[in-house]
């Protein structure tokens, strides 16, 4: 499911940096995350997590091996909204084990322009270039722990200058 950017209540930078790749490649980008509560977070992160159960946290969190040893306490934890609960409530008690700027709103998660292979298309190669040339962008990649997923994080900035 695509958001539109409202949906995705954004810094104010990374609001606009999101216009201007929307108005530079019409009709063709969409977002599916932006700003996260900690719920949110916790579920994305048991999502990735259940796909790659030996990659995803530990290359991707500083304090993965707190999760880690969460789950451990709760065997029984097997399922993406029981992983969810895990992680939430880690969250909750330990709110700095996390630093994602989703948690900020200065990160979307464009979705993938990415041939059967995982090869970007020319459209996407082109969207790839743009915002790596933006110059808020302080993070781009196209794959988290091994996973296929697109994020775009710009840096926090109180003074914003359209690219246009």
């Amino acid at each position: 499911m695509s958001l539109t950017i409202a949906q995705l209540r954004l810094a104010p930078i990374m609001e606009m940096r999101a216009r201007e790749l929307e108005q530079a490649f019409p009709g063709l980008v969409q977002f599916v995350s932006g700003l996260r509560t900690p719920f949110e977070q916790a579920h994305a992160m048991a999502i990735n997590h259940l796909l790659s159960p030996k990659r995803f946290l530990v290359s991707q969190y500083i304090h993965a091996s707190e999760f880690l040893e969460a789950l451990r306490l709760q065997p029984d934890a097997d399922t993406v909204d029981e992983v969810t609960e895990v992680f939430h409530q880690l969250l909750e008690q330990r709110p700095d084990l996390v630093k994602s700027p989703h948690l900020t709103g200065h990160a979307v998660d464009p979705r993938r322009m990415e041939d059967q292979n995982g090869t970007p298309t020319p459209t996407g190669q082109q969207v790839i270039e743009w915002i790596r040339a933006c110059p808020d962008t302080v993070d781009f990649r196209t794959r988290e722990g091994g996973l296929r997923r697109w994020h775009w994080a710009v840096r926090a900035s109180v003074t914003v200058t359209s690219q246009l």
